[in-house]
Formats: structure tokens, sequence, C-alpha cells
């Protein structure tokens, strides 16, 4: 019920297709916590030497909650203080999504000191959630978006970006370049791939013994990054 009117307001303020798919997550995720109330979830308990755990909870919890938040944030927010975060980059685009919600909801788990009898346990498990749902959330949303650029200094250009084009099926741009001491004509090859391309672009690159190549992390990749196809 609390979600209805901060979408409404999302649905003025960001943007109608977010507003929406946020409003479905909330209804989908209220109905599953109702259906849940008639699973048996025995199976699932943990049990330990003196009968508890309270630090597994939040950890468990966060990593689990974090994998949601960095399959959904790239499409809408799971409702709550995500869409007044949604309101904040809307005016601050500069500002990290998940960390406003980190810092919105351990302002909460702060107030919280007063609801839970003056005690600071409660309080400093709910921040550990907070901060491993947001870092786990975070590194999922920056994974889709994150590769690697490759430079490639060689006197093959038309061999190595035929192989590259073919294995890595990315494109590559090619730069004019001189050797500073030898002064003898090369070529820069600039190749930006996925993350996970590593080990097969070293192995391309260990067949042009002459080539000198170093990488370098991209943050976030924009444009046309798709893969070629033929």
């Amino acid at each position: 019920l609390i979600n209805v009117p901060l979408v409404l307001l999302t649905y003025v303020i960001v943007d109608h297709r977010y507003a929406v798919l946020s409003a479905t997550f909330a209804v989908v995720f209220s109905v599953v916590l109702l259906a849940l109330d008639y699973v048996n979830l025995a199976p699932f308990e943990y049990h330990t030497t003196t009968g508890t755990s309270t630090i597994l909870a939040p950890i468990a919890g966060g990593v689990i909650s974090g994998f949601c938040y960095g399959m959904v944030m790239r499409r809408a927010s799971t409702g709550g203080t995500d869409i007044v975060a949604a309101w904040v980059r809307k005016k601050y685009p500069e500002a990290s999504f998940v960390w406003v919600i980190f810092c919105l909801n351990a302002s909460v788990a702060a107030l919280s000191f007063f609801v839970y009898g003056y005690r600071f346990e409660p309080v400093i498990l709910c921040l550990i959630y907070c901060f491993l749902s947001s870092h786990v959330g975070d590194t999922m949303i920056k994974g889709f978006k994150e590769a690697v650029k490759f430079e490639i200094v060689t006197d093959k250009p038309e061999e190595l970006s035929a192989e590259l084009l073919k294995h890595m099926k990315h494109g590559v741009t090619e730069i004019p370049a001189v050797g500073g001491f030898t002064h003898s004509n090369k070529t820069l090859l600039i190749c930006v791939v996925n993350r996970h391309q590593i080990v097969a672009f070293q192995r391309i690159i260990q067949q042009f013994p002459g080539s000198f190549a170093y990488l370098s992390s991209v943050k976030e990749t924009m444009g046309n990054f798709a893969h070629i196809k033929r």
C-alpha cells in the first residue's frame, strides 16, 4: 500500500515504463510473501551448536537480495526506498543508484535503534545486510556493462585484425603509428571485448610474437557493443 503513492509519483516524475515495472515487482513480491505462509520452509532451517546464528541471516539474505537487485534494477526498482532513490537519481544522474539506496536503507536502520529497545546488535546486522545487498547488486549491474580494452602495436594489422574479428566477434579500430625507437611504421589496434574473452585474446596474441599488447578495464560500454554475427 505504501508503494502505491510512490509508484504514482514515479509515473509522473521519473518514467512511465519504470513505474509500471516497479509496481509489477511490488505486487509479485507481496503475493510471493503471502504464498510463503502456506509453504513448509522447515527443510531450509539452519542449526548451530548453540542453536542460534544471528550473523548468517543478514549475510545470506544480503547476498540473495543483492543478486535480485542486480537482475531487477537494470529495468525497474523493488519499491520502497528504491523508488525514492530513483527520484534522487533523476535529479542527480551522476550518483550511484545502488549506493543511494544503501544510504537510504542505512538511515532507516539507524533510526530502528530507537525501535529495538536501544539495542545496537539489530542495527548492525541490518547494516551488514544493506551493505552486502548493495555491494552484490552493484557488482551485478556493473558486470553487465564492464569490458576490457586491448591496445596492440603490431606490424601485421591485417592478419591480426582478421583473427580478432573471427574469434572475438567484436570490431577492431586501426590507427597508424610510428615506433619511437626504430622509427618504423606500425599500426595500433584497439579492440574492446567482454571480460570472459581475455584468455581467448591472449591465445591470439601469442600467434603474433612481434606484437605488443596491453589491456585496461572499461567501466561501462555505450552504443553498439553487440557481437558481430558475420
